[in-house]
C-alpha cells in the first residue's frame, strides 16, 4: 500500500474529510454498526419485516444488517499505488454491511434493495471488485467469515417512503425477510447530491524552496448534502496518493487550497507530475521546479 504521509502540508486537514459526514444524510461519521436489538425466527410463511439491526433466523442461518451507506462515487484502486475515483453517474450505490453466521449463507445475489424494483446485490460493479474498493472493509463472502458488505445499484432519486433491505434463500417456500434502512439512508436515497465537475488548478512552475499550491472549487447542485471524492495522485518524482473528501451542502460551493511539498529539500528534481481523479473528470499536471 502507499504511504499514507500526509503531504498535503498546510492545507492537508481542509482536503480531509471535514467533520460530519455527508455521505447518507447523518449527522454522524461513518454509520457504526448497530447491535442487534431482537431476535425473529422467519421459518413461518409470513413476511418478515424488521427494523435495521434486529437479527432474524433464515433456514437456520442468523442474519443481521449492521450498517449502511449511500453514496454517487467510491474510491478503487486502479494500481497498487494509484487511487481513482468512480462515478455511478445518474444511480447512487448503497453498501450494507452484513454479518450471516450458519451452515447454509446466502449468496450476494439473494440479498435485495426493494425500492421502486428489486435491486439484486453484488459485490463486484463492472470491472471493479469488491476488495478494490478502498473505502470499504472486505465484502461479503459467504465462503469466508460471512461478515462483509453488500453492494446494490439504485436511481439517482428514490420516492418510496420505506425502502427496504431484503435477503430470502435455501427453500424457495420460505418468505423473504426484509428491514427498513435507517432514516439517514432513506433521505439521501431521497435528496441526493448533484455535483459540479471540480475546478482544479496549479502553478506552471514553483522555485524549489516552495510548495506547489493545489486548488479545488466544488459546488453542489443537488437537493442534499453530500461528500466529493477526489484523489491526488503523484507521479514523479514520488508515486503516492491522497484522498480528498469534500462535504458540500445544496447550492453551496466550496474552494480548498492545500500544498504538494515532496521536492522541498529533494536533490535534483526539476518537475512534479500529479492527477487528481474526479466523478467528473481528470486532470493532470507538470510544475516545473526551478533553482531557488
Amino acid at each position: 500500500m502507499p504511504s499514507r504521509r500526509d503531504y498535503l502540508a498546510g492545507g492537508a486537514a481542509a482536503l480531509a474529510a471535514v467533520a460530519g459526514c455527508a455521505e447518507s444524510g447523518s449527522p454522524a461519521s461513518e454509520p457504526t454498526s448497530a447491535e442487534p436489538s431482537t431476535t425473529a425466527d422467519a421459518s413461518t410463511s409470513a413476511p418478515t419485516r424488521l427494523s435495521w439491526g434486529e437479527t432474524t433466523t433464515v433456514q437456520g442461518t442468523s442474519v443481521t444488517p449492521r450498517a449502511v451507506a449511500v453514496q454517487d462515487s467510491a474510491y478503487y484502486l486502479a494500481t497498487p499505488d494509484t487511487l481513482d475515483v468512480l462515478s455511478f453517474d445518474d444511480r447512487q450505490a448503497v453498501f450494507a454491511a452484513v454479518s450471516v453466521d450458519g451452515e447454509s449463507r446466502p449468496a450476494p445475489g439473494d440479498f435485495a434493495l426493494d425500492i421502486e424494483d428489486a435491486v439484486p446485490g453484488w459485490v463486484t460493479y463492472g470491472d471493479v471488485s469488491g476488495s478494490e474498493f478502498w473505502e470499504r472493509a472486505a465484502s461479503y463472502d459467504p465462503g469466508e467469515n460471512g461478515i462483509g458488505w453488500v453492494g446494490f445499484d439504485a436511481p439517482k432519486s428514490v420516492a418510496t417512503d420505506d425502502p427496504r433491505l431484503r435477503v430470502q434463500f435455501g427453500d424457495e417456500s420460505g418468505a423473504p425477510v426484509s428491514w427498513s434502512l435507517p432514516d439517514y439512508a432513506t433521505g439521501r436515497l431521497r435528496e441526493p447530491p448533484k455535483f459540479a465537475c471540480a475546478d482544479f488548478s496549479a502553478p506552471e512552475s514553483v522555485a524549489s524552496d516552495e510548495p506547489i499550491e493545489v486548488s479545488v472549487r466544488v459546488s453542489n447542485e443537488g437537493a442534499g448534502v453530500g461528500r466529493f471524492r477526489g484523489a491526488l495522485n503523484e507521479a514523479g518524482p514520488a508515486y503516492r496518493f491522497e484522498t480528498v473528501k469534500i462535504d458540500v451542502g445544496p447550492g453551496e460551493s466550496r474552494e480548498v487550497t492545500g500544498f504538494l511539498d515532496t521536492h522541498v529539500g529533494s536533490q535534483d528534481v526539476d518537475r512534479v507530475s500529479f492527477a487528481f481523479r474526479t466523478p467528473c473528470g481528470d486532470f493532470e499536471r507538470t510544475v516545473e521546479v526551478t533553482d531557488a
